[in-house]
Formats: structure tokens, C-alpha cells, sequence
């Protein structure tokens, strides 16, 4: 049988790089999973619960609908490069356009 074996509690530190980036991440609106790749010893409850602990258990909630000061201020600045990136996407020719010998 190899079930994974469960990840060992520790003490959050928030001298600890490890646990201010878990909740950077997910404030940032990435899952779970996107936070453990760069944070490798932590499970879903952990990060959870730092994000509990840092008052942010919502932000990845707000993140995500757009409502948060953060989501807002990311959508201004990056707005002129998404849109020209559609527009670049939408003016290149599709294979089906190509014409048949």
C-alpha cells in the first residue's frame, strides 16, 4: 500500500519565508496546489489555516470575484497587455482559413 503519508504539524513562523508565501500565493486567488509547489511541506489545512491566522481566509474568494484591492489594482495594470493579446489572437489566421489547392 502506498499511501502518502501525512505531512508532520509544525508551528507557523512568520520569520518563516515558507509560511508568509503560502498566504501571498493564495491571496494572490492560486489553489492549493499552486501553493504547495513552492511551498512543499504544507497540506491543504495548513494553508488554510494560515490563512485563517493572517485574517485572510476570504481573500482568495475576493481575489477571484474581482472585489479585492488587489484584484483591482493587477486587472488596471495588466488591462492594455490582455487586450493586446486578444487582439493579436483574434487577427491571426485559423487553419480552417487556409485555402485548398
Amino acid at each position: 500500500m502506498n499511501a502518502e503519508q501525512p505531512k508532520k504539524a509544525r508551528r507557523i513562523d512568520w520569520s518563516n519565508p515558507t509560511d508568509v508565501r503560502a498566504v501571498v500565493i493564495a491571496k494572490l486567488g492560486f489553489s492549493n496546489h499552486c501553493v504547495r509547489e513552492y511551498c512543499h511541506d504544507l497540506s491543504d489545512g495548513q494553508i488554510g489555516y494560515r490563512l485563517k491566522l493572517a485574517g485572510s481566509s476570504k481573500a482568495r474568494k475576493e481575489f477571484r470575484d474581482g472585489t479585492s484591492p488587489l484584484a483591482r489594482r493587477i486587472m488596471k495594470q495588466n488591462e492594455d497587455y490582455v487586450v493586446n493579446q486578444v487582439v493579436r489572437q483574434v487577427h491571426k489566421p485559423h487553419q480552417t482559413d487556409t485555402k485548398a489547392a
